[in-house]
């Protein structure tokens, strides 16, 4: 506690005429000034204080700051959550549609096997029927029209004038028998494409498969012909004439043709 100290003060009054003089004397209470020591403490109180207020601030700033990065989290993992979900979705949508894309493509894949397989039944009959007549009693190389020749069969196709073809629609109507235009491998077999080119000038020739292709004389195998020296020029094809000749001329003619084919083994 804080002492107090007394002291006494007179006052004296005066009137006008300073006649009568009156002192009047009271005692006056006077607290003590606080002491020095005691001024420190409170200081030091105080700084502590603040110092803790300081604290407590920084510690909610910092709790502020990690909550708004709590929140800033959340919102980001949300948005994901839902993006991957509509990914997902979208997934799933088109796995859907593969699965029935796949299940079509199954369903015209058993239509086209099928057909194949009827169609190799088909072709299978149509060769008992051409090689071994309707009976199929007796099987030949090669059907009524070909000419058998180291195991391959030959057709000589000599129309009239007017149904002769160029280059091009002969060896489609080979391929419509399941044949090609004739490849010539040897001389042997030059001679027998020879002598099935009958009565046959340069006017009168039958196409064989042999053209020129990127300036080279080519087979309808593949094979490119290197015992011929005639020159290749782009847009010309070659004919069999007799007497095992072959002669160039532009493939839009239109000609007789020999068709060649694998013959059948019995």
């Amino acid at each position: 506690m804080r002492e107090e100290e007394v002291n006494y003060a007179t006052v004296v009054f005066r009137n006008n005429n300073q006649r009568t003089v009156e002192t009047v004397s009271d005692e006056v209470k006077v607290q003590n000034q606080p002491s020095t020591h005691t001024s420190d403490s409170q200081d030091k109180q105080e700084d502590e204080l603040r110092h803790r207020f300081r604290i407590l601030a920084c510690c909610l700033g910092n709790l502020c700051a990690i909550l708004l990065l709590v929140i800033i989290g959340i919102v980001v993992y949300k948005r994901s959550v839902t993006n991957l979900t509509a990914e997902v979705h979208t997934l799933t949508e088109r796995n859907m549609e593969l699965e029935a894309e796949k299940k079509n493509l199954t369903g015209k894949l058993q239509e086209v096997e099928e057909g194949g397989r009827r169609l190799n039944i088909s072709r299978a009959q149509w060769s008992i029927d051409e090689y071994c007549g309707r009976g199929g009693q007796r099987c030949q190389s090669c059907q009524e029209g070909w000419k058998l020749f180291q195991s391959h069969c030959y057709a000589s196709n000599n129309p009239s004038e007017a149904k002769r073809q160029t280059w091009e629609e002969a060896r489609e109507d080979c391929r419509g028998k399941i044949s090609d235009l004739v490849v010539i491998n040897n001389d042997e077999e030059k001679l027998q494409v020879s002598d099935l080119s009958w009565d046959s000038l340069t006017d009168k020739g039958y196409w064989i498969g042999l053209r020129v292709m990127n300036g080279t004389w080519k087979w309808v195998d593949g094979t490119t012909e290197r015992s011929w020296n005639q020159e290749p020029v782009e847009g010309r094809c070659a004919i069999s004439v007799q007497t095992m000749r072959w002669e160039s001329v532009s493939c839009d003619r239109r000609m007789q043709w020999i068709c060649e084919k694998k013959g059948l083994s019995v």
